[in-house]
């Protein structure tokens, strides 16, 4: 009797362990399925701020694209503009040539005009008959003088024109060569800014992949303790089910060495 109730005894501290072991590994699992949901929302955020660093850096690639393409199509503008700023400065500098050279004849033809006139009134008491040879040379040269003019005058106007141009041309290479230099710093900084995002783009990944391997890893670490708590209630079912019932030689024959002797004492027969 008294091993009987050693063994009832032994089988009810038995299946509170079980209970015990049981209401453990539940807690245990619910923390881990816990995790797993915290996890699992982790990597939702992740998904979408990876998807927004994407689309930041996919409109990066698009405004880089556009403004090295403005600055292709201006750097064939300054070069148009270069050459023209040198066909003007050509024109120019032949302009001030020709009014320099009509201008000298126009003060020939003005001191010609002078000595004449004043060679031909000192001769006209001498010789009379020269009067109106005289007269013709003067209208000649007067004629000369005043077409001389408007060639200067001509000259002046093409020299303006020319220059005109010139400084036109000039302001427009100015224009033309700052925008180009505001573009070439903008993508600059946009190239700049971009590199950033695919360096938070990385990072975003690489958290996301070892996210994902550590909810993996809680999901099958949770599949498994699901496999034990089930293998311990059946275990705890069986030992729970075992009662006295089922207390025979067989059962009691594998506790041998295990249960305590009912009295004290030294064995002196066996």
């Amino acid at each position: 009797m008294v091993t009987l109730s050693l063994f009832l005894a032994g089988t009810q501290v038995m299946a509170g362990r079980k209970k015990s072991d049981i209401l453990d590994q539940q807690k245990e699992l619910e923390g881990i399925k816990n995790q797993v949901d915290e996890g699992r929302r982790r990597l939702d955020s992740l998904q979408n701020a990876e998807a927004s660093v994407s689309r930041r850096i996919s409109e990066y690639d698009q405004k880089i694209s556009s403004e090295r393409k403005l600055i292709s199509r201006l750097n064939k503008e300054l070069r148009q503009v270069q050459d023209d700023i040198a066909v003007a400065s050509a024109h120019l500098g032949e302009s001030e040539v020709e009014l320099d050279r009509r201008r000298r004849r126009y003060l020939g033809s003005l001191r010609q005009f002078y000595f004449a006139a004043i060679d031909g009134k000192s001769n006209l008491t001498i010789v009379p008959n020269r009067e109106l040879e005289k007269h013709r040379q003067i209208v000649y040269l007067t004629a000369l003088a005043g077409f001389q003019s408007e060639n200067v005058a001509r000259a002046t106007d093409f020299l303006a024109r020319a220059s005109a141009e010139l400084d036109e041309l000039s302001g427009r290479n100015k224009m033309v060569t700052k925008l180009k230099k505001n573009k070439e710093t903008s993508v600059a900084l946009e190239t700049s800014q971009r590199g950033k995002q695919q360096k938070n783009l990385e990072v975003i990944k690489r958290t996301s992949r070892e996210e994902f391997d550590r909810v993996l890893t809680l999901q099958n670490a949770a599949e498994e303790m699901e496999n034990i708590l089930a293998r311990l209630e059946r275990e705890r079912r069986q030992v729970a089910a075992s009662g006295p019932r089922e207390v025979g030689s067989s059962v009691f024959a594998t506790l041998k060495g295990q249960l305590p002797p009912p009295y004290r004492g030294r064995i002196i027969v066996k």
